[in-house]
């Protein structure tokens, strides 16, 4: 949640001349309601049972970068879909950066109602052990969206394909 996934997500597919898909995107557009109104009217189950079926359909999907929500790993079926063709990266910051990412912002249900700061406490807690599964991690405190973009590309070894 606001570590840079989407920016860092367009700007990793258009270096390495892929396509860019975001799943909150995709559900958005298959429900005609936004993230918010589907956890207000349909709860958190319906839109994370909405990643899962969306994972299944881009799961043999090559060619692309793919931007996730935070609680997408929360079902580890989604990650093994999505890594039959690629890698899954953990994009993450500190508890204050993403803090400082969310103010004034009501796009994310999850911390709409409440103390904000426990609740990324809480949800990074939670949400820990599934990203630790991932293959690798960046922290995104303190860096660009083209700095992120550039490391992936130098970890996965892609430098070549997209120069």
């Amino acid at each position: 949640m606001a570590t840079g996934k989407t920016d860092v997500g367009r700007n990793l597919a258009r270096s390495l001349k892929m396509r860019f898909v975001d799943i909150d995107d995709l559900i958005e557009r298959r429900e005609d309601i936004s993230i918010v109104e589907i956890f207000e009217k349909k709860g958190e189950k319906y839109f994370r049972d909405m990643e899962s079926a969306i994972a299944e359909d881009l799961g043999g999907s090559d060619n692309c970068v793919i931007s996730t929500g935070g609680g997408f790993v929360l079902r580890p079926e989604n990650i093994k879909k999505i890594r039959k063709h690629g890698w899954v990266i953990n994009l993450y910051a500190s508890v204050e950066k993403i803090l400082e990412r969310v103010e004034g912002k009501t796009d994310r249900p999850l911390l709409n109602n409440g103390d904000k700061k426990k609740k990324i406490e809480s949800l990074l807690a939670i949400r820990k052990p599934f990203y630790d599964i991932c293959d690798f991690a960046i922290d995104t405190t303190y860096t660009t969206p083209e700095q992120v973009s550039d490391d992936i590309i130098e970890r996965l070894g892609l430098w070549k394909k997209s120069r």
